[in-house]
């Protein structure tokens, strides 16, 4: 049984073709039977739809988006309720090899829904640097363990 979101919708404003996949809470990704849905360039909002089997666990249905094609592997898992910055590393052995940092940004739109609003990040919130002779590391909240970025 398929829900359908009736609180928010998605809508790419970026210039790339995206697609995105719902994920279970725990999971870094969408297991590869994931169904992934296109998110086209125009901007045309998109309705979730969840596999009814993560509401009826009582959990909430993260979404994860990626480029279509798999040139990129899939940002880490959210719940689109607030404005964040989605990073997307390049897929192993593709020819791109450049990160892609999105822009989600929540506003209200009619009838009170919601519209999740995918942009390129023109400039990342934070800018990191290690003045400091001990080795640094962090990560993106909810990425994997793998996922480490050396400072």
């Amino acid at each position: 049984v398929v829900v359908v979101c009736d609180w928010c919708v998605l809508r790419n404003q970026t210039g790339i073709d995206l697609e995105w996949a719902q994920a279970e809470e725990g999971a870094p990704a969408p297991d590869h039977a994931a169904v992934c849905v296109p998110l086209p360039t125009e901007g045309a909002p998109v309705p979730l739809r969840w596999n009814s089997r993560s509401s009826e666990a009582g959990s909430s249905p993260l979404v994860c988006v990626r480029p279509a094609g798999g040139s990129h592997s899939w940002c880490a898992p959210f719940l689109p309720d607030a404005d964040a910055v989605l990073k997307l590393r390049p897929a192993e052995g593709a020819a791109d090899s450049q990160t892609l940092h999105l822009q989600m940004t929540i506003t209200v739109g009619e009838r009170g829904v919601r519209v999740a609003l995918l942009r390129p990040a023109a400039r990342l919130p934070y800018s990191l640097r290690n003045d400091t002779s001990l080795l640094l590391a962090f990560r993106q909240h909810g990425s994997s363990a793998a996922a480490w970025e050396v400072l």
